[in-house]
């Protein structure tokens, strides 16, 4: 480079003079890269975490949208079973499955091997958890006890994964979606989620 170009670049600019202190200054003092390194696998956590709480928000308010309008007294009805049903299942830590919140309906399976025995007999359950609206079917043998114990438990598989939902949010903000918060203002939730 040139002396005149230089001397352009330099000149009397205390801000190049600065700069270049500064770099140099850097060079000999890098900064302790283990404070970032610490601090990285927190602030991944705590992204994962706020995805798992939107992503459980958001099957939530899909699964809602199975219920009937929640100004209407079916609505309401439903509402209040379901809420009355997640906030003993959070107080319990596991979800609560009664016979008589269950509803069995009993169909010919479809056909598939087995032949005319399996297509004349109804051997098809399926299974209907009523606070929840989630029902699961099964149709795997041509037994009708053994079909329906298979449905009962696939149905409380269904329910555990529902009830980890309510759980994830419970646990980050448990002022808004604790057992008693929940059974309390039940309703607003749900008009919110959805």
């Amino acid at each position: 480079m040139s002396p005149t170009k230089r001397e352009n670049l330099q000149g009397n600019d205390e801000s190049f003079v600065d700069r270049r202190a500064a770099k140099l200054w850097r060079k000999r003092h890098p900064r302790d890269r283990r404070l970032a390194q610490r601090k990285k696998p927190q602030i991944e956590a705590e992204a994962a975490q706020e995805a798992r709480m939107d992503s459980g928000k958001q099957k939530i308010a899909k699964h809602i949208t199975r219920f009937p309008e929640i100004n209407t007294p079916e609505g309401e009805t439903q509402a209040a079973s379901y809420i009355n049903w997640v906030a003993q299942s959070l107080s319990q830590g596991e979800p609560r499955l009664d016979d008589e919140d269950i509803d069995f309906k009993f169909a010919t399976a479809s056909v598939k091997a087995g032949g005319e025995q399996r297509q004349k007999s109804r051997t098809s359950v399926r299974a209907t958890h009523l606070p929840t609206q989630i029902a699961v079917k099964n149709e795997e043998t041509r037994s009708v006890d053994q079909n329906k114990l298979a449905a009962y438990e696939n149905l409380r598989l269904r329910l555990t994964d529902h009830l980890s939902l309510w759980q994830t949010l419970s646990q980050n903000l448990p002022q808004q979606y604790s057992a008693l918060q929940i059974k309390q203002h039940g309703v607003d939730l749900l008009k919110e989620l959805s």
